[in-house]
């Protein structure tokens, strides 16, 4: 299934949600390096490169505003991972310029998201976040999100003992 064609912009509180296209990405990464002051341009050049050659696997979606577009979020469909049966999406990166936080831009998103991925029959969304961002932690709890069963462990894998 492909990302709905662009006829309109889906109106929502203060603004409006639209797919992501390539033309986004200065915008995207301009709003990505505000929040975490450093420019992941190269992951956002592949991910929206690679959402016209699999629109079923990943989801873009932008937030407008006044014109502009003032927040995004990134997503993928997995299935049968996790040993699972059924699709499970994976929420990789969501933002909102400063400038318009606090007026339903992160919300819109997250909505227009999961509209999406029902219509690809995923049954979870699932993502990560760092302890040490309160607001976005606060974002996941109102979105209804609930800490998973399971520990993410990580590891160096230069230096230190070897596997």
């Amino acid at each position: 299934m492909s990302e709905p064609r662009k006829t309109a912009d889906t109106p929502v509180p203060h603004g409006a949600v639209r797919p992501l296209s390539v033309e986004d990405l200065g915008r995207v990464t301009e709003i990505d390096r505000s929040i975490t002051g450093r420019s992941r341009r190269g992951f956002y050049e592949k991910r929206l490169a690679a959402m016209r050659k699999h629109p079923a696997d990943l989801i873009g979606i932008g937030f407008v505003d006044g014109g502009r577009l003032t927040g995004f979020v990134l997503a993928h469909v997995l299935d049968g991972e996790f040993g699972g049966r059924q699709p499970v999406a994976m929420l990789d990166a969501i933002g909102v310029a400063p400038g318009a936080r606090h007026r339903g831009a992160a919300h819109g998103l997250l909505a227009a998201l999961q509209t999406r991925l029902v219509a690809r029959g995923a049954r979870e969304l699932r993502t990560e976040a760092p302890w040490s961002e309160p607001g976005l932690l606060g974002l996941f709890a109102a979105a209804d999100f609930a800490l998973a069963p399971r520990f993410i462990l990580e590891r160096p894998t230069s230096g230190g003992t070897p596997i």
